[in-house]
């Protein structure tokens, strides 16, 4: 067994804990937020462990009990100890994902993270719609420059947002919620390797779509119904992006006509118009 969901079940007794631990092939665990813990180095024993979710349940004290297994390359954790708790995690330095997604990080907190993970951290997430992202945006932006992957939620300031350029090999970025603007996908149009874009606030016009033009590698574009603006004479803009396989839009702000449209433009493209989700 290589990857195991504990979906369902009661509390994580002791014996559970040392069975699951005891697996010598299990790489990837994921343990929901609502299941209770009672031995978390039991659970981390697995010597092939590389992977490990586990929802809202750490307390920052658990960073300590983390910090014994520098042998984790993916974590993802949540809720409002985290940001305490990453400054426990400074012997982790294989880590190649941190998946904070939906949950306040502060800059601080990620610079106290092992100064190795510049070199090796290729995914990160973090962020809630409502938050001020721009001085950990801009950090992360400095510090993790060899990032692949990007899940940022909240407000990103312009001038902090243009320290994105530095992720040079950045293939795959989320920016749900976040008001972007044409200096935003001004610098979003630098990212040459970019080849999945999701965007979901601020405002899309024909010159901000002359930008995402310039991305060659740009094969998904999906643009969520959260609060996002389209400039009505934008939409039949989006056929000049041929390179596209995939193009999702907001439903509230297209038409069937316009979809039809840029089928006809785009035969190679599936192209949908989405719902908001709540």
């Amino acid at each position: 067994m290589e990857g195991l969901g504990l979906y369902g079940y009661g509390a994580l007794s002791e014996e559970d804990c040392a069975i699951i631990g005891s697996l010598p092939r299990l790489t990837q665990l994921t343990v929901p937020g609502t299941l209770p813990i009672s031995n978390l180095p039991l659970l981390l024993s697995a010597p092939a462990l590389a992977t490990l979710s586990v929802g809202e349940r750490l307390k920052p004290e658990d960073g300590e009990v983390l910090n014994r297994f520098p042998r984790l390359s993916g974590l993802t954790m949540s809720g409002d100890g985290t940001d305490s708790l990453l400054g426990h995690l400074r012997d982790l330095d294989q880590l190649e994902s941190l998946n904070m997604s939906g949950t306040t990080v502060s800059a601080a907190a990620l610079a106290t993270l092992n100064e190795r993970l510049k070199n090796t951290l290729a995914e990160l997430s973090f962020g809630k719609p409502d938050d001020e992202s721009s001085e950990v945006a801009a950090f992360a932006f400095e510090r993790f420059s060899k990032l692949k992957k990007i899940n940022l939620r909240g407000e990103i300031s312009a001038a902090a947002f243009s320290g994105i350029a530095k992720l040079d090999g950045l293939d795959f970025a989320v920016f749900n919620n976040a008001g972007l603007t044409s200096s935003h996908i001004k610098a979003i149009g630098t990212l040459r390797e970019l080849s999945e874009l999701t965007i979901g606030g601020g405002t899309l016009s024909v010159d901000n779509l002359a930008a995402l033009s310039r991305l060659k590698s740009l094969t998904r574009l999906l643009i969520k119904d959260n609060g996002i603006k389209l400039a009505p004479e934008a939409i039949s803009e989006f056929a000049k992006l041929d390179t596209l396989t995939t193009l999702e839009l907001p439903e509230s702000q297209t038409t069937e006509v316009q979809l039809a449209a840029l089928k006809k433009a785009l035969p190679k493209c599936a192209i949908s118009r989405v719902r908001a989700y709540q």
